[in-house]
């Protein structure tokens, strides 16, 4: 808005530029451009760009065909690295598959939305390693994935439910986990025994490798003693959570 009161710009009167008397005035062909104008320019423009993380986004079309539906936000450089880890655990074997997820268990909470989303398509080896992780997790979210899965038809899985759910203080799984001891599998045996010396503190003496009457003994004794605590530990962990 001008001295005038009227919404116009003063421009150089036609002929009299640089003549050193008239200087600038406000011409017979002045431009004249409404100020609500103006506003609806800067916010057409503004309305254009997309901004996230408070920055514009590089490809606008891109972006649009990766939310269009549900509006979904560019994932962040962390949330890739973690979709990244938790899909090379379906692919990845010894050494590797060891980092991936001690470096996804280190991530805690971080990693479950990620794992959760890539268990449904993967294979059974790939489940137990994802059980594992959300074995180290405290969210909702994570226990319920453990519970489902000790109905799993895999052996591995569903130990790796039971385990889990121990070290998360569930001691509802330690008859699970005693079952495992008498698994014709030795490798199951040790993870059993491991899981159980870790979860209780106990070990009767059961050695995985032993032949089956002192692994029978042992066995026994581990059943008289879950039904001498259960009642003690059961109640324990009900208060925990």
């Amino acid at each position: 808005i001008n001295a005038h009161g009227t919404n116009e710009f003063a421009v150089p009167a036609e002929g009299k530029v640089g003549d050193g008397s008239r200087g600038w005035r406000m011409s017979s062909r002045s431009f004249l451009l409404p100020v609500s104008a103006i506003l609806t320019m800067i916010v057409a423009g503004c309305a254009s760009e997309t901004l996230v993380g408070g920055k514009p986004v590089e490809n606008q079309e891109r972006y649009d065909e990766y939310t269009e539906g549900d509006a979904r936000p560019i994932p962040s450089p962390e949330e890739r690295r973690l979709d990244a880890a938790s899909e090379a655990v379906k692919r990845d074997r010894g050494t590797q598959l060891l980092r991936d997820m001690e470096w996804l268990v280190a991530q805690k909470e971080l990693a479950v939305p990620a794992i959760l989303a890539a268990m449904p398509a993967a294979s059974a080896r790939a489940r137990s390693n994802y059980l594992y992780v959300l074995g180290y997790s405290k969210l909702p979210a994570a226990r319920q994935a453990l519970l489902e899965s000790l109905n799993d038809e895999d052996t591995i899985v569903r130990f790796e439910a039971a385990s889990g759910l121990l070290n998360q203080g569930e001691t509802a799984t330690i008859p699970v986990l005693i079952g495992f001891l008498s698994s014709p599998e030795k490798q199951v045996r040790f993870k059993a025994i491991e899981s159980l010396r870790l979860g209780t503190g106990k070990d009767f003496e059961f050695k995985f490798a032993a032949g089956e009457d002192l692994r029978n003994a042992s066995i026994a004794r581990w059943n008289d003693w879950w039904d001498s605590e259960k009642h003690r530990l059961m109640t324990r962990s009900t208060k925990s959570r």
